[in-house]
């Protein structure tokens, strides 16, 4: 398994929610490192106005990685999520085709939601943490951006974790939702097909530490 975390370093997030976040980092590996027998490989970004690989993927114990997280430092500035996909998509791909060799596609052809299933069979999970405040010319950004990452990893699985005060999560949901994928043929109607998928990214959009008041 291979999880990449996206952790927003900007501005409009406090000391507190970013220590939310990495407090959140550490117990997540450690929770799939107990069940992946310490076989995870996990990478970490931060992202403001630039992006910063903090971690490139690969295995950690979890006690390694506490003493990483509660050493990251917050970059300051503003939110530029389209970036950090971008760099994201990029580590993946290198990581996943340095793990397993490309698999055939299915004989179907099918395309639905395979739980994160990447490249060679290797469940693949992107975890953005986020409290989704962009302009709207960054937010059609992060939305195309996030289609063109799924599309070129395919079986990449999204979810957000919205962190800090009024957050977007409408725009998190619409970043999420574009990566979604179903078998269409499983529905009657495109209507119940799109009412699916976006029951399907709402589930996958989470309040980890919210509070609804401005960050100033």
């Amino acid at each position: 398994m291979m999880v990449t975390f996206l952790v927003d370093g900007s501005g409009s997030v406090t000391e507190d929610d970013f220590h939310t976040m990495t407090s959140f980092m550490s117990k997540t590996v450690e929770t799939v490192n107990s069940y992946t027998s310490d076989r995870a490989k996990f990478g970490v970004i931060q992202f403001s106005n630039e992006v910063k690989v903090e971690l490139k993927l690969g295995q950690i114990n979890s006690k390694e990685f506490e003493k990483f997280a509660i050493n990251m430092s917050r970059m300051n500035g503003g939110t530029n999520i389209a970036l950090a996909l971008s760099k994201a998509c990029s580590m993946i791909s290198s990581g996943v085709s340095a793990a397993s060799p490309v698999r055939a596609p299915a004989a179907d052809g099918g395309g639905d939601d395979d739980g994160g299933q990447g490249r060679g069979g290797i469940p693949h999970l992107v975890l953005l943490l986020t409290d989704g405040r962009v302009d709207s010319y960054q937010a059609r950004e992060a939305v195309d951006r996030a289609e063109q990452f799924a599309s070129e990893v395919p079986g990449v699985t999204f979810f957000a974790f919205a962190v800090g005060r009024s957050v977007d999560k409408q725009e998190l949901t619409r970043i999420v939702r574009t990566t979604c994928k179903l078998e269409s043929k499983g529905f009657e109607t495109r209507e119940d097909f799109n009412q699916a998928k976006g029951k399907l990214a709402e589930s996958r959009v989470m309040g980890l530490r919210t509070l609804d008041e401005p960050p100033w």
